[in-house]
């Protein structure tokens, strides 16, 4: 067997005809690239604040990847009565990590690969820190002096980046009618919002998956899947009723859950070396087929333009 052909077997195992234990050595690859990112670039200079955050999702994203590698293990107990329980998948746990790991590709989308301008990145980074910050400002739990110093500085933190969003470029030059969007935004601790422009629009959770530019309506309903089963509403608890009569069902919505993730996962990865490219040096370090489950997902669902370098044409004759 030459070469080409064993990576092209290689290419289908981890990319066509994946099993659930191929879908697990695919997480594994992307944790696998994630953490040399870490180890070789995190403390690589930033050009701003707001670029050393994107950072911090790197590292976000690492624990959310491998909690879902061993949750997909399987869960397991065995009480002191010998009552048993093996390796069983719960894919309704599996969706709550992996719209959890959807929503944080998706915000540093919206932050770091959407925005058109620095201004753009800017004004969204400050959105999303004033909603966190004011937040906390609501909890109640500043009844020491240490408390209440932190409440008190994180205070004069959301000031100064109101201030930085009013004295941002692109605020100024918006009308009326657009700055009040922001401003309403800051009020209500609302950040979802993108430019087209100098028109602002509000953005949901739901909608956000158009930022990814994804093909031909692929995902387009992927949060009304999740939201279904983040909460106990009537058709999530009915199905799990249901699902463990079947072991071919269980089996089939736990590879449809690890397929979103990976994909998404590797749109993530490919938005991670748009912002930090100095990154692409070590990306080119995997093995190839590393490469190409990344850079395949990207070209599938994304287009060209989100691969991060050639090393598809590696399939070619």
């Amino acid at each position: 067997m030459n070469n080409k052909t064993s990576l092209r077997n290689e290419f289908m195992r981890f990319c066509i005809k994946y099993s659930h234990e191929d879908q697990i050595e695919n997480l594994k690859i992307i944790s696998n690239i994630i953490v040399n990112f870490i180890k070789e670039h995190h403390f690589d200079s930033t050009e701003n604040f707001t670029d050393m955050n994107g950072k911090l999702f790197l590292q976000m994203m690492l624990t959310k990847v491998l909690s879902l590698v061993e949750i997909s293990k399987g869960i397991s107990i065995e009480t002191y009565n010998n009552i048993k329980l093996d390796n069983v998948v719960d894919p309704t746990i599996l969706s709550n990590l992996i719209r959890n790991i959807f929503e944080t590709a998706g915000l540093f989308n919206l932050i770091y690969r959407s925005p058109k301008s620095k201004n753009e990145k800017e004004i969204i980074f400050m959105l999303w820190a004033i909603a966190g910050l004011s937040y906390r400002q609501n909890l109640d739990d500043f009844n020491n002096i240490e408390n209440i110093e932190k409440k008190e500085k994180e205070k004069k933190q959301i000031d100064d980046l109101k201030r930085r969003i009013f004295e941002n470029q692109l605020y100024i030059n918006l009308d009326n009618k657009n700055k009040d969007i922001i401003n309403t935004r800051i009020k209500s601790k609302e950040f979802l919002i993108q430019f087209d422009s100098n028109k602002v629009t509000c953005l949901k959770w739901s909608n956000i998956i158009n930022n990814f530019s994804i093909k031909h309506n692929y995902y387009d309903k992927i949060y009304n899947w999740f939201s279904q089963y983040s909460h106990p509403s009537y058709v999530s608890v009915f199905q799990f009723g249901q699902m463990y009569s079947n072991e071919e069902v269980v089996k089939g919505l736990t590879r449809l859950n690890l397929r979103i993730a990976i994909d998404f996962l590797s749109f993530f990865v490919s938005d991670y070396v748009y912002l930090f490219p100095e990154t692409i040096k070590t990306f080119e370090k995997f093995k190839i087929i590393d490469q190409i489950v990344i850079n395949f997902n990207n070209m599938f669902y994304r287009g060209e333009n989100y691969i991060i370098n050639n090393s598809l044409a590696l399939l070619e004759d």
